[in-house]
């Protein structure tokens, strides 16, 4: 087991362990914010159907698979929907039907010490008079909604269901930017390491662990905006020409995360690169000093070469002063190449 199926069964595991599924219920109308409650039962969540005022049932901690057929048989849920959300849990989706619109998303969490990317799947489901949201994990990511629900005369708090899911897929989006850009510090963290000659032997594992988590971001993020596509494409009765220019809003948001991955995608490539030079120019530098020792010693080499060979060499090499004559011509030897490498700057 690698170290993301490590962390994501282990955070499945305290969910599943530390985490009960609770529903928020907020109701509103155009003129003032109703009531705000959390609902223990599923079963209760029947009193909100049909109501004049607009509700957003907002269930965190994720359901099984039963409670989903039992959430779809209250809300009146297109069955073969509600299975393709159960068993593809992990893709994004988008399914539009006459009175209702299905969306399936992630909601981003970054790991600063382990340096780890995980998703949980968010779904959205968009009614008449009201939005119904699953939250996989326990996170308080759209609590800024609640305020802007408080404030009377707020777009959100006039505004349908429709303009209400476009807060909730915005606070997804920006909790995106958000993640996006810590993550982004932990490249910069890097990038600097390697260009001070901070290396160690992780190095490499930290460069290739944060584009594994990079690629891992880049699938969450990517599909958001094939997604809100399709959205403005739909012709239901469901969403309104205003909230279509605020999903529009939201793909330029969706384009800036984009830009940020490849910004990032390039730093880290960049640190790669740097990390590779420095280990090149450690190599070459090594290589060059052993080409100078054995250029240095050379000369000597050679003469005492000559000097052992088993031959009558007669004249001056025979005579007692040979051995100074040897010295001699080896350090004659060893300043003309030391004068010649500082020509060539070799050192």
């Amino acid at each position: 087991m690698n170290a993301r199926q490590y962390y994501t069964s282990s955070m499945s595991q305290k969910k599943k362990e530390k985490q009960k599924v609770r529903a928020t219920v907020a109701r509103f109308s155009d003129k003032k914010f109703i009531s705000s409650n959390d609902v223990v039962s599923l079963n209760d969540l029947s009193q909100f159907v049909g109501c004049d005022s607009v509700t957003w049932i907002n269930i965190r901690g994720g359901l099984s698979e039963a409670e989903m057929y039992r959430l779809g048989g209250i809300f009146d849920l297109d069955e073969t929907v509600i299975e393709d959300l159960v068993l593809n849990k992990d893709e994004h989706h988008f399914e539009s039907r006459p009175n209702k619109i299905y969306l399936s998303l992630k909601e981003v969490e970054y790991d600063h010490k382990r340096h780890l990317i995980s998703a949980n799947p968010v779904t959205v489901i968009i009614n008449g008079n009201y939005l119904l949201t699953i939250q996989d994990s326990d996170s308080e990511v759209f609590e800024p909604i609640y305020a802007k629900l408080r404030q009377l005369g707020s777009p959100v708090q006039k505004g349908g269901p429709d303009i209400l899911a476009c807060e909730v897929v915005g606070c997804l989006v920006n909790n995106y930017i958000r993640k996006m850009d810590d993550f982004g510090n932990a490249v910069e963290e890097l990038q600097d390491n390697v260009i001070k000659g901070r290396k160690n032997g992780n190095t490499v594992n930290a460069i290739y662990g944060l584009k594994k988590e990079l690629n891992e971001f880049r699938k969450e993020v990517r599909p958001v905006d094939d997604i809100l596509l399709l959205w403005i494409k739909d012709s239901s009765n469901v969403i309104s020409q205003e909230t279509k220019r605020y999903i529009e809003y939201l793909r330029r948001d969706i384009a800036h995360a984009a830009r940020s991955i490849e910004l990032y995608n390039g730093l880290i490539n960049d640190a790669l690169n740097l990390y590779n030079t420095g280990i090149s120019n450690n190599t070459n530098n090594a290589m060059k000093w052993l080409a100078i020792i054995t250029g240095v010693f050379t000369p000597g080499t050679f003469l005492a070469g000559v000097f052992g060979m088993n031959f009558p060499m007669g004249g001056i090499f025979a005579t007692a002063s040979g051995i100074f004559i040897y010295w001699g011509l080896v350090l004659i030897s060893l300043i003309a190449l030391v004068v010649l490498f500082k020509r060539l700057n070799i050192f």
